[in-house]
């Protein structure tokens, strides 16, 4: 009778278990599956390609900010092991070296930097394979809108 009952516990234990918890393909997501799991989260997705005609995403944050998602570290099949969220902005007036020192200092997890031209930018880099999880993806996308929303309070944005 006890092992019965420890045996039920188990198995609600594990059915109670979030489904974001499940881990991410030791190979890492493809931008397929990167795509769906924020289009499950409500944001607008699109393919595009980048200044080196390297195959990206395109979003949205609530907030509003456009932003490029880049991937790294990709096999043959097209799984990637990082991935990286990426928001730029062109500014009227020259950020200066201070201000991006103090954010850099500040937010250890979203950097900051200027761009020849000016242009400001913000990355977060996500490493997620081999021992990712969706709920890691799912604390970084948190992560990566409190952040933005601070980082344009930050530079006047």
């Amino acid at each position: 009778m006890r092992l019965g009952t420890m045996l039920i516990a188990a198995t609600v234990f594990v059915l109670a278990l979030p489904v974001s918890a499940q881990p991410i393909n030791r190979a890492g997501l493809s931008r397929d599956e990167v795509a769906t799991y924020l289009k499950s989260k409500g944001y607008p997705v699109t393919a595009a390609k980048d200044h080196n005609d390297n195959s990206i995403l395109k979003s949205t944050s609530p907030s509003k900010v456009n932003f490029d998602i880049y991937f790294f570290d990709c096999n043959d099949a097209g799984r990637c092991e990082s991935i990286q969220f990426a928001a730029g902005w062109t500014v009227g007036t020259p950020i200066r070296t201070e201000q991006l020192n103090v954010w850099n200092r500040a937010n250890r997890f979203m950097r900051a930097y200027v761009q020849d031209g000016g242009a400001l930018y913000g990355e977060i880099d996500m490493i997620i394979a081999p021992g990712g999880s969706m709920d890691m993806m799912e604390k970084n996308r948190i992560l990566w809108n409190a952040l933005l929303d601070k980082f344009k309070t930050h530079f006047g944005l």
